[in-house]
């Protein structure tokens, strides 16, 4: 029962307060990051009042939970493990150990913070030991665990003090002044709540000594030391009559007021009590003011001072029909808990009244209370009788309310069928408008439609036809290219028909020399050369037979499938067509091609023929600009440069020459369908805008152009490696 009776007490630690503990060691977590070498625990116990809040929740400010990222802190934890750093380690375990605090698994929150105390004892880190020994001390205080929790706060406390904070030092004080007096061991709590208010005093922290005071002196009232009590509650009040805390001002003259109300000096505690509503209009202290109000009637009726005590019984009355009043008012359930502990630590601080006292006051207090006995009894009865009238009217008044009630309703329920036929029928002759309205809506959809449809077979035809413009345009072009490159193409096929004529000439030779050969050794060594010069034959008529073959796919319409083509080989002969196309009309015209080729290039899969076609036009262009540059400048020396290498995943081509080069305003349009910029007659402007199209669509690739007038034009594409 002592034990229980020490539970109702403030300077316990109820549920409220456990919350607030862990709201408060979440924000010590929080408010460091994990990858701290330590988490500052005096930082924590210096802000926003965290003692004041700690030891006296009465006092706290609402505040909502900070929260902690358990996902993270395990992360980090394994991090820590793994990489053998310790302080990563310990920080993480913590956050791990208070996150599931909050979450009211003090049990599993142990082992984290026992791992967390491995790591600070090893390091020999006094100041985070007292650290966690203060959290392992508040996890087993919600395991109800007291024992266990005053051990550990007694080792945070008999660790090197010195190496933590003046303000570590007196949450600890606190914490053991709590736990103490929850184990009942009343004089160690004393001791503690002692110390901590000396140290607050000595450190000017007035509002943090007053209360401290006060808890101290709700403990020595329970006791019965009268003198003290009034000693810390007087001193508390010298503290606290300097800050603006009402609650608490109002709270330790109620105390003191209780003290006299206890010594049976009843003129003293409603002098007290009166202060404290000044400060703080408390529901408790109006109630306690009313019990000084009776016990002073008692007292003067019974000394026969009627007129004191008709003033006092009158307070008495008027106070009770104001806490009636007040009794029906609605409370947040805060004010409703708070009004509840503070009921329950004053009856028990009232309940252990001083035997003495009780011996001396008992006969008078049974006369004072015969002669009261007989008033309250009339005047309860009375308040019975018109309770029980007041009830007869109210239900009275209730039948005939809902009679009344029962009317309205008929009433509505009647204008609401009436209402809801007209409603029907309005909405009965919206939806024939409606409807109507949907009809001739879909008579002009419907007419509209067969105008569209007639004009999309109209667009239609346009656009095929305009294709089919299109088409032949890119023909022409392409015949038109061909017809330039017929010489050059004349020129590439002579050649190897040259060397065909000529080794079939020899080959003839050397069979009749074969034929009249006696040794064997000379017969062998006439075959080996007919053998050589069967393959020069056979290479060179290949060779034709891929100038013609690519000849007759340049002037196919259309564009064939992708194959494995030799990049290089088709860029070299791509260029030489051209080259010797130009030759054909322009004897005089020389150029140097310069030819750098990637040597380890594989075969890519592209359409031969439409590449050609870009190469060629490419070509013919800059062979276009030297042609011109030259003519203004019979000693400039033409050079076209051929590339290849590799950029990555891509093929890049760059065709680069020495010509009069492109304007800036012209080159942003040069792949535009029939600009050029040769003169009228000359170009039709369709082999670059043919050209973007086969590199970019046919390929998936990129071609860009980069000029300085006068100086160079270059192209450079980009085709994606594929082999497939």
């Amino acid at each position: 029962m002592e034990q229980m009776s020490n539970n109702r007490l403030h300077i316990s630690l109820p549920k409220l307060q456990i919350n607030l503990m862990l709201f408060l060691s979440a924000f010590l977590i929080q408010s460091t990051a994990l990858n701290a070498q330590i988490s500052d625990f005096n930082s924590w116990i210096q802000k926003n009042r965290i003692t004041t809040e700690l030891t006296f929740p009465r006092f706290q400010k609402n505040s909502a939970p900070l929260s902690i990222d358990e996902n993270a802190a395990r992360k980090k934890l394994q991090e820590g493990q793994k990489e053998k750093n310790s302080i990563k380690t310990m920080s993480a375990a913590q956050a791990i150990g208070m996150s599931l605090l909050m979450k009211n698994q003090p049990q599993n929150a142990l082992p984290y913070f026992s791992q967390a105390l491995e790591v600070v004892v090893q390091n020999k880190d006094i100041k985070s030991e007292i650290e966690i020994f203060a959290q392992i001390g508040l996890a087993y205080r919600l395991l109800n665990q007291n024992e266990k929790a005053l051990d550990y706060y007694k080792k945070a406390h008999q660790k090197n003090i010195s190496k933590t904070s003046r303000e570590t030092e007196d949450y600890l004080l606190s914490q053991l002044a709590q736990v103490s007096f929850e184990l009942n061991d009343l004089k160690s709590a004393e001791e503690y709540f002692s110390r901590v208010s000396k140290s607050f005093a000595a450190q000017k922290k007035t509002t943090l000594a007053a209360i401290s005071l006060n808890s101290l002196g709700e403990l020595q009232l329970r006791n019965n030391d009268y003198n003290k009590a009034t000693e810390s509650f007087k001193s508390a009040l010298n503290r606290a009559s300097a800050s603006n805390e009402n609650i608490l001002n109002g709270i330790i003259y109620r105390n003191l007021g209780l003290v006299y109300f206890k010594r049976g000096k009843f003129e003293l505690a409603l002098e007290e009590f009166n202060k404290s509503l000044t400060f703080d209009n408390q529901l408790l202290v109006h109630q306690l003011t009313k019990d000084a109000c009776m016990q002073l009637f008692t007292l003067f009726s019974y000394q026969n001072n009627f007129e004191k005590g008709d003033a006092f019984h009158e307070k008495y009355i008027g106070i009770k029909e104001s806490l009636g009043k007040r009794s029906k008012a609605k409370w947040s359930d805060f004010e409703n808990k708070w009004q509840a502990r503070e009921k329950e630590l004053v009856i028990d601080l009232l309940k252990k009244q001083d035997h003495n006292s009780t011996l001396a006051d008992g006969e008078q207090q049974l006369e004072l209370s015969q002669l009261i006995t007989k008033s309250d009894l009339e005047l309860n009865q009375k308040d019975e009788a018109l309770e029980e009238k007041t009830a007869e009217v109210e239900q009275l008044t209730k039948e005939k309310a809902l009679q009344q009630r029962d009317m309205a309703r008929q009433e509505l329920q009647l204008a609401k069928q009436k209402h809801f036929k007209n409603l029907l029928m309005g909405l009965s002759i919206a939806a024939l408008a409606f409807l109507a309205f949907l009809y001739n809506r879909y008579l002009f959809k419907k007419k509209s439609n067969l105008k569209l449809q007639a004009s999309n077979i109209e667009l239609e035809n346009t656009l095929k036809q305009l294709r089919e413009t299109q088409d032949q345009l890119l023909q022409s072009e392409k015949m038109a290219s061909l017809g330039l490159l017929t010489a050059g193409i004349a020129h590439e096929i002579q050649n190897p028909l040259n060397f065909v004529v000529n080794f079939s000439e020899g080959t003839l030779d050397i069979l009749s020399e074969l034929l009249e050969a006696k040794s064997e050794q000379e017969k062998t060594e006439l075959a080996k050369e007919l053998n050589e010069s069967l393959k020069k034959i056979h290479h060179h008529g290949k060779r034709a037979e891929r100038i013609v073959k690519g000849m007759l796919q340049y002037s196919r319409e259309g564009s064939g499938g992708k194959e494995l083509a030799e990049i290089n080989q088709l860029l070299f002969e791509s260029v030489n067509l051209a080259y010797h196309g130009v030759r054909a009309t322009h004897k005089d015209f020389q150029c140097v091609i310069n030819e750098q080729f990637e040597t380890q290039l594989t075969p890519l899969y592209v359409i031969p023929q439409d590449l050609s076609r870009v190469f060629l036009n490419i070509a013919n262009n800059a062979f276009y600009a030297l042609r011109e540059k030259t003519g203004t400048n019979p000693a400039f020396k033409s050079e076209l440069k051929i590339t290849t290498g590799l950029k990555g995943d891509r093929l890049e081509i760059r065709i680069k020459d020495n010509g009069t080069g492109i304007p800036k305003e012209k080159a942003d349009k040069i792949f535009q369908p029939f600009f050029t910029t040769k003169p009228s007659g000359q170009g039709t402007g369709l082999g670059l805008s043919m050209s973007y199209d086969i590199i970019t669509k046919l390929h998936q690739g990129n071609i860009e152009i980069h000029s300085i007038e006068n100086e160079y034009t270059e192209f450079i594409i980009q085709l994606p490696i594929t082999t497939h």
